[in-house]
């Protein structure tokens, strides 16, 4: 546990006081497989400080190879770690209670008139989340990560709540030479006044991790997902593309391919874009995403929708981060559109 816990706060003092050999790897927009390859890659032929030194070393350790860098009087890390941790939250949405447009549905011919008891509400929300979550290591480069966590959060200008449950499971493998697979599954719950939403996911996912003679470093994925919402079930193929670059620059690249669904409006493709880089040597990173949905049937009309979205994260002080967003969903039928910023602040956890 205690082991955890240094290698965690470790990682935060980096990210807030990078060095030549850590900017361009950590805290970027990578995993944490893309960004141990980079802090390796990035020991050949230069001059490192002893901070650097056990920075990686711990993080190696960490992902299974017990021996790490090899540095003497270094501790073990143990096989089994958990932590437990309770976090604020604060954010703003546009729609706390799950609630339906106050313009009319217009199908057809037909028009209806809603009833304001069920229109959405906006908010700024309060509250906090507890979870636990850990590693447990079980071979080289191969380790179970898991989570369990819970959350409640409040808009204290209408009353409403909203109550939040995720669980996961991935089975992390290292199977050749930079070559991984990686089983998954997990599962959120969000409940509102007026809506209940779970969803769930099934992943296996192949990844490679390769550099070039400019000195990038890249991760290729290929994965099928099987998603689980509460009225239909879909599989999807997915793809994702990233890179560190040596001037301090990650960008990354996931899509995603979704099967029709009888009568459901289902995420036929999705598309992100990440680029992060240091400003004022703090992690900024900036994601564009759209997403075309179609499938759905109205009162016997189709329905399909595009969404765009925007957002930055910026860690605005040593114990917060803010997301800054904004989303524009355009339907066919109009009363289904919808379009508002958001933004969420990230509090750093307390560990025990």
């Amino acid at each position: 546990m205690e082991i955890l816990k240094s290698y965690i706060t470790a990682i935060g003092l980096i990210l807030f006081s990078p060095t030549v050999v850590t900017a361009s790897c950590i805290g970027l927009g990578a995993d944490e497989r893309l960004e141990n390859y980079c802090l390796v890659s990035a020991l050949n032929g230069a001059t490192i400080n002893k901070t650097d030194l056990l920075f990686i070393d711990q993080r190696l350790r960490h992902e299974g190879y017990k021996d790490g860098l090899g540095i003497q009087g270094t501790k073990p890390v143990d096989n089994l770690s958990t932590l437990f941790s309770v976090t604020p939250i604060f954010r703003y949405e546009d729609n706390i209670n799950g609630g339906n447009s106050p313009q009319p549905l217009v199908v057809g011919n037909l028009r209806f008139i809603g009833d304001e008891n069920y229109y959405k509400q906006s908010g700024v929300l309060i509250g906090l989340t507890a979870g636990l979550g850990g590693r447990y290591i079980y071979d080289q480069g191969r380790y179970l990560n898991y989570s369990l966590g819970t959350g409640y959060a409040q808009s204290f200008e209408s009353g409403i709540g909203i109550v939040n449950h995720n669980a996961s499971l991935c089975s992390i493998n290292h199977i050749a030479k930079r070559w991984n697979i990686d089983a998954c599954a997990d599962q959120a719950r969000n409940h509102k006044k007026l809506l209940d939403v779970t969803s769930s996911n099934l992943k296996l996912i192949l990844s490679h991790t390769f550099s070039n003679l400019r000195k990038q470093h890249k991760q290729l994925k290929f994965g099928a997902n099987r998603y689980l919402a509460n009225d239909y079930n879909q599989n999807q193929i997915q793809f994702g593309f990233n890179t560190t670059h040596p001037q301090g620059v990650f960008t990354g690249l996931d899509t995603t391919f979704g099967e029709a669904v009888n009568e459901q409006l289902a995420t036929r493709f999705f598309v992100a874009g990440t680029i992060g880089l240091y400003f004022a040597r703090k992690p900024l990173k900036f994601t564009a995403s759209y997403r075309r949905s179609s499938g759905g049937l109205l009162l016997g009309f189709d329905r399909d929708s595009n969404t765009a979205s925007i957002s930055a994260t910026y860690p605005v002080w040593r114990n917060f981060t803010a997301t800054l967003g904004y989303s524009n969903t355009d339907s066919n039928i109009d009363y289904f559109d919808a379009s508002g910023p958001s933004l969420d602040v990230q509090f750093a956890a307390i560990q025990f």
